[in-house]
């Protein structure tokens, strides 16, 4: 189950402390940019069934500046490591997966887009986030973190691990948008969301929409669903769909059609009248 379900987090551990030379890659994901990316790298060890062929930076997860640090659920914790890989990959899947001993959970399975090319750094930020399946009484339920990426025919090029402490009780903070929360500034009992004055409403990098919070463009997804309407998630990353371009603040897709104004038309309206007098 760890062989096709846990590429993104292994990525992130693979190589501690390692110079990683080479051209300058492209930047699979963003940062969905909660409290700012950490900037103390995470050591995390190699596969007990090995650790692939690629060079992997630490990985830099926001909130943790060790393993075993504490996260909570409902929030998005986003991460980024830089990888190089040994040979060229058409096809490249990445995952994660979590595991408490005895269940496995995929958390993220995504597809890179393009080929990926040896002796290139390539930055890959993800969000880390645990939902509703991980809620339980326990405050301290330890989970080991799983990261792979496989390339053609399951090559393993990177697969490392390392482990958190998920903070899984939650306390009557409101499953609902608008609903009565109990804690303020922390997360309701579900994605993108925030407890405001005592109710819950969207993060910073979300937006409501049919009484969810929707990722606004350019930040962190995991999954078609976390994005705004008319965007999808494209390789960990919110995008307006075909025909559409964001606004300033990112927070909506709107038509590409052009529009015309009012004066214009009218305009257009008094040269017609001009010319058919004449």
């Amino acid at each position: 189950m760890y062989g096709s379900q846990a590429p993104f987090f292994l990525a992130l551990l693979l190589m501690v402390g390692t110079y990683l030379g080479g051209t300058t890659g492209q930047v699979m994901d963003v940062q969905e940019n909660v409290r700012g990316i950490g900037v103390q790298g995470i050591s995390w060890a190699s596969c007990p069934t090995g650790g692939g062929d690629a060079s992997v930076s630490n990985l830099n997860l926001d909130g943790c500046s060790s393993a075993g640090c504490t996260l909570k659920l409902y929030q998005r914790y986003p991460g980024n490591f830089q990888m190089r890989l040994a040979r060229s990959q058409n096809t490249t899947t990445t995952a994660f997966t979590a595991s408490n001993g005895a269940n496995s959970v995929s958390l993220i399975r995504d597809n890179m887009n393009g080929t990926v090319q040896p002796g290139i750094n390539y930055t890959v930020n993800v969000p880390l986030f645990f939902d509703s399946r991980f809620a339980n009484s326990r405050t301290n339920n330890s989970h080991r973190i799983q990261v792979e990426v496989l390339g053609f025919n399951n090559q393993r090029a990177v697969c490392k691990i390392f482990t958190v402490l998920l903070n899984s009780f939650r306390v009557k903070n409101g499953t609902t948008y608008n609903q009565n929360c109990d804690f303020n500034n922390e997360p309701c009992a579900f994605a993108n969301s925030l407890c405001k004055s005592g109710s819950c409403k969207c993060n910073t990098n979300s937006v409501e929409n049919n009484n969810h919070c929707k990722l606004k463009v350019d930040k962190a997804c995991s999954y078609p669903g976390d994005c705004l309407k008319n965007a999808e998630c494209k390789s960990g990353l919110c995008k307006c769909q075909n025909g559409y371009k964001p606004n300033e603040d990112n927070d909506k897709c709107s038509s590409c059609s052009p529009a015309i104004s009012f004066s214009v038309l009218l305009l257009a309206l008094q040269q017609l009248f001009v010319f058919t007098r004449k």
